[in-house]
């Protein structure tokens, strides 16, 4: 009866392999502003986001955006869950400066369901502002909600049934399937940071509360650590992997047998006031050579002589981003500024390798 953890996005790396997008242009990597680093992503007639593995009956998200649009005649996508073949959507009109909630369509038509009162977005039409925006639903017959909060205000709200009906279909659908930001026709250009998303796992309901407003503190490798057992293909180890946005072939370590580990020393983080550290989230982009072979790859963390390792985690064929959440030390116990400073983080090979 727990969140999960499905993903985040911060665009440090300036890669946007991670990111899954509805129909549209994707994103583009930009240090026009950034809530948190250098970069932000740049939105783009998409929306973009996280894509589930399996359906699930409730989501949380959340991120940080900011937009340099004026009032206009646009209809524009603040935050959205899918459904099926319909959505959950958060827009922004800004005829008239009113959010409004939109869910699929009324039963058995092709008309929108706006279930919730539109409501005034208040400042929010100003430009050139960090706003933290959440998104949380819960799909059910009885007892569901629908909730979106701006800088930590409830502004949106449904609850009773909230299942979602595809255009011209009276069968409920109850499952959600992905979590997306922005999109749709914003007037100029908008800006998403620090976004992520949580699966809901347990029969029961879960709390209507806020996503916290989570925020992504990049660092990269800048030293050797106390382990270099992959090969490198040229310069030393760290020097293969502590480049943004990575360069795929051009530097890399790779390992031919199971059992070998790569650990590095990290820049250094500042955590904002009024913020603690919830969890390290070691990142590595990485591939398999063969597709009929099962190598794996396990995420590592190390802080003095204590080490913990991630559980393997499957690779693909074509470069993509493979990431672990270790939410305390490897000796158990919170993560502070200093320990994460302190620490190394790194690659094990595992699995089966030809």
């Amino acid at each position: 009866m727990t969140w999960i953890r499905l993903g985040q996005l911060t665009a440090e790396t300036r890669s946007v392999a991670d990111v899954a997008r509805l129909a549209g242009a994707a994103p583009t990597a930009s240090n026009n502003k950034a809530m948190t680093g250098q970069y932000s992503y740049r939105g783009s007639s998409a929306a973009f986001g996280l894509a589930l593995g399996a359906p699930a009956v409730a989501l949380r998200c959340a991120a940080f955006i900011n937009h340099n649009t004026g009032l206009g005649s646009n209809l524009s996508g603040v935050l959205r869950f899918t459904v099926g073949d319909a959505e959950i959507g958060w827009q922004y009109r800004e005829s008239d400066n009113n959010f409004l909630l939109a869910a699929g369509y009324a039963s058995g038509t092709a008309t929108p369901h706006y279930p919730a009162p539109n409501v005034l977005a208040g400042g929010f039409s100003t430009a050139d502002v960090w706003r933290h925006v959440a998104l949380m639903a819960y799909l059910a017959p009885s007892g569901g909600f629908v909730a979106a909060w701006l800088d930590g205000v409830q502004v949106l709200g449904w609850t009773g049934d909230t299942r979602v009906y595809a255009s011209n279909s009276t069968t409920p659908l109850t499952w959600l399937s992905g979590a997306y930001l922005l999109g749709g026709g914003w007037n100029l250009s908008v800006y998403g940071d620090d976004f992520y998303c949580d699966v809901w796992e347990g029969a029961d309901a879960p709390l209507m509360a806020c996503p916290s407003s989570r925020r992504f503190l990049p660092a990269f490798p800048n030293g050797a650590g106390a382990t270099a057992q992959w090969t490198p293909n040229s310069g030393a180890n760290w020097q293969a992997v502590d480049e943004a946005p990575p360069d795929s072939e051009t530097t890399y370590v790779k390992a031919t047998v199971a059992g070998l580990r790569d650990s590095y020393s990290f820049s250094d983080i500042a955590v904002p006031a009024d913020y603690t550290v919830r969890a390290v989230i070691p990142t590595a982009f990485a591939r398999r050579t063969d597709a009929a072979v099962g190598s794996t790859l396990k995420l590592v963390s190390k802080k003095d002589a204590a080490v913990s390792q991630s559980a393997e985690k499957v690779l693909p064929v074509a470069y993509n981003h493979v990431w672990e959440r270790f939410p305390t030390q490897p000796d158990g116990s919170p993560w502070d500024e200093a320990a994460v400073n302190a620490s190394e983080f790194g690659i094990e090979s595992s699995g089966v390798y030809a």
